[in-house]
C-alpha cells in the first residue's frame, strides 16, 4: 500500500510541475521577438558555414540538399520575425 501511494504522489507532484511550467510558458514577459530574431540569425550563419563545409568535402546530396531547405525554413522564419517586428513599430495612421 505504501508502495502505491509513492507512485500516486509522484504522479500528481509530476503533474503539477508540467501545469506550473505551461503556466510559466505562457507568460508575455518571456516573449522577447528581438531575442528569438537575434538566435534565428545566429542559427542561419551555423547553417552557412555547415553547408559550405558540405560542399567543400563533398558530404551527400541529400545531407546538402536537407541542410539547405533547413537554411531556406531558418531564413523564412527570420524574414517573417523582421516583418512582424516592423509592423509592430511602425504606428499606422
Amino acid at each position: 500500500m505504501p508502495e502505491a501511494l509513492f507512485i500516486v504522489a509522484v504522479f500528481v507532484i509530476a503533474v503539477i510541475i508540467y501545469v506550473a511550467m505551461w503556466l510559466k510558458s505562457r507568460d508575455p514577459a518571456l516573449h522577447k521577438p528581438h531575442e528569438e530574431v537575434e538566435r534565428l540569425r545566429h542559427h542561419a550563419v551555423w547553417l552557412e558555414e555547415r553547408l559550405a563545409r558540405a560542399r567543400r568535402e563533398h558530404w551527400g546530396e541529400e545531407m546538402v540538399a536537407t541542410i539547405a531547405h533547413e537554411l531556406d525554413e531558418t531564413e523564412a522564419s527570420l524574414l517573417e520575425m523582421r516583418v512582424q517586428a516592423r509592423a509592430v513599430s511602425v504606428p499606422r495612421s
